[in-house]
């Protein structure tokens, strides 16, 4: 498996591993460095690496789009890990709803850039004492929104 980064971009350092998920996927497979990869991609024109990537859960085939997340030696990054029931997508944005009162809750907007097999890795827009509504939170875009929708005369 080939690992480019876009042009212009670096690392630094060569990754100690990397993340292999197909592309519409969420199930990340973990894949082992080979070593840079010997030239430059003709469409990306960066970095490259070269992984092995061990069969598992994931189908993955040549020539099938992935995306790969590189693992670098860096210090660990604080954050939680927020299950799929409980994130809405609204204009393009990942949103959670957190109880902020008995009866209130407030949507915060989280970056998915971070997938796991049990939801997403978040590093800002929650905190340990929130509590996030897992069951639900559809329902409750769905309410916050029902005022833009007009009735057709």
């Amino acid at each position: 498996m080939r690992i480019d980064l876009p042009a212009g971009e670096t690392v630094g350092q060569s990754p100690s591993g990397a993340r292999i998920v197909a592309a519409g996927g969420k199930i990340a497979v973990p894949a082992q460095l080979l070593g840079s990869a010997p030239n430059a991609d003709p469409q990306m024109q960066g970095e490259g690496f070269l992984f092995l990537v061990k069969s598992g859960a994931v189908r993955l085939v040549p020539g099938m789009a992935v995306g790969g997340y590189l693992e670098l030696r860096r210090e660990p990054m604080r954050g939680f890990t927020v299950p799929d029931a409980a994130v809405v997508r609204q204009g393009g944005s990942g949103w959670v709803y957190v109880q902020t009162g008995s009866e209130t809750f407030t949507r915060r907007k989280i970056l998915l850039d971070r997938p796991r097999e049990d939801g997403w890795f978040v590093t800002e827009g929650v905190t340990a004492g929130d509590r996030v509504v897992v069951g639900g939170a559809q329902e409750l875009l769905s309410e916050e929104q029902k005022y833009q929708i007009r009735m057709l005369e």
